[in-house]
């Protein structure tokens, strides 16, 4: 997973990026991040705009304040978006709880028509091989997709 952090006051950047790399994350440059990490301890306009483009763009979002300033121009009103305040204290654990939670990024639902002997068998795959259906259809395609010389000269 690709984690941005973004800190105009440069004062917590350092850490918020190492404990990116220590949660085996690595760090999003420009547009290419499925998480967002802000601190929004100054007004910035530009802080603001990029939070706002990144939820719009469906990655998910954590604006952290710290205790003591209030985010005014900052509302929670996507399901993408997550404000919380946070001290030197707990700052690690706020965002390693939050990365946790994302490790996966954003994922997309995706539904397709088969039949049925292969939907038994997807329904058998929780309890015969101890894995959701999503992760084993996952990981075939994964497989796959290693594979595949020629999507991967296209990307």
């Amino acid at each position: 997973m690709k984690v941005k952090v973004l800190d105009p006051s440069n004062q917590y950047q350092k850490t918020a990026e190492k404990l990116v790399i220590d949660r085996g994350n690595e760090l999003g440059t420009g547009s290419v991040f499925d998480v967002l990490v802000a601190f929004a301890g100054t007004e910035s306009t530009a802080l603001g705009f990029q939070v706002a483009e990144a939820a719009d763009r469906e990655r998910y979002v954590l604006v952290l304040a710290p205790e003591g300033i209030q985010a005014d121009g900052i509302r929670a009103q996507s399901k993408f978006l997550t404000l919380k305040t946070f001290n030197p204290q707990n700052l690690e654990s706020i965002l390693r709880d939050y990365l946790d939670k994302h490790r996966r990024g954003n994922l997309k639902r995706f539904n397709f028509v088969i039949p049925r002997h292969l939907a038994d068998y997807l329904e058998w795959i929780p309890k015969g091989k101890n894995k959701s259906k999503s992760d084993f259809v996952r990981e075939l395609i994964e497989g796959e997709l290693s594979k595949d010389g020629q999507y991967r000269s296209n990307k």
